[in-house]
């Protein structure tokens, strides 16, 4: 930390919480596939509706596993009232062999509703999280995405494309606007789940200082464990994801990036996660 620039910490702290997206939106659908794809505006749905909707969820919660990746953006959103709230940290600011600084950042993203057959979400970044300084740093951003239902209505796939960084505060305020566009697919295969997701941005590679294009694949190994390995505009990020039993829509995920070392960037990342169903809405899913 000593020895950097405002910017440069902004910076570095806005591209952990730009990975974040992915654990976020990766959160929701693997907790409630079929919410999705079923219904965008829970409140517009009736009793019947809601009870049936309900159902499927828990039928998807049974089998097959779950999925998730991590590292990445993807091209799943929020049905409006649905919200995900993250917390994420590195032991590694910079990608410098033999340089170890911890960086933290906290992320939320909040379904908005629908607009024109698009669901619209609003991701939130807070790039200063200290006691004293909290929320003092940040960017929000927004990203459409457009739900595709799968051969009937086996698995699920999503299109998406994000603006970020629109709005800046505090040390965050030199970072520069970015965008990504990316489809993401959610699979049943056997007694699993896979997962897949290609996508390109202009703040991906250089820990987000780049254009790039990405990708990540997920695969559903047991109930409560997931796989993931993706390329993240320039380096290999892997890692598992938890849903932990009896912990209710808590997701945690442990990764390493730059997996081979290519950058001299070897590094941990750990993030929780949490969704809440119903902020507004549908009082129903609270």
């Amino acid at each position: 930390m000593r020895g950097m620039t405002r910017q440069t910490r902004s910076t570095l702290g806005a591209a952990l919480a730009v990975a974040l997206r992915g654990v976020l939106l990766a959160a929701f659908w693997s907790v409630w596939p079929a919410a999705g794809a079923g219904a965008s505006d829970l409140s517009s749905l009736s009793d019947a509706e809601l009870a049936a909707l309900l159902a499927r969820i828990d039928t998807a919660l049974a089998s097959p596993p779950r999925v998730a990746t991590l590292g990445v953006a993807t091209g799943f959103g929020l049905p409006r009232g649905a919200a995900v709230v993250s917390a994420a940290a590195t032991d590694r600011r910079e990608r410098r062999p033999g340089r170890r600084d911890v960086d933290a950042s906290v992320a939320a993203a909040l379904g908005l509703g629908r607009v024109a057959g698009w669901d619209a979400t609003a991701v939130l970044g807070l790039t200063s999280v200290t006691p004293s300084e909290f929320g003092d740093s940040g960017t929000l951003g927004v990203q459409v995405s457009r739900a595709l239902i799968g051969p009937e209505g086996r698995g699920h796939a999503s299109v998406a494309v994000g603006l970020g960084n629109l709005l800046r505060w505090g040390d965050s305020r030199g970072l520069k606007p970015s965008a990504f566009v990316a489809a993401s697919t959610v699979q049943p295969l056997g007694a699993t789940s896979v997962m897949a997701t290609l996508g390109y941005g202009s703040a991906v590679a250089g820990q987000g200082r780049r254009p790039a294009a990405f990708a990540a694949a997920g695969l559903g190994v047991s109930g409560g464990v997931a796989v993931s390995l993706g390329w993240a505009g320039d380096e290999v990020v892997g890692g598992l994801t938890f849903w932990p039993t009896g912990a209710g829509r808590a997701q945690v995920s442990v990764g390493v990036g730059d997996v081979t070392n290519r950058l001299g960037g070897h590094r941990l990342l750990v993030s929780v996660s949490l969704g809440v169903p119903g902020l507004f809405g549908s009082a129903a899913l609270r």
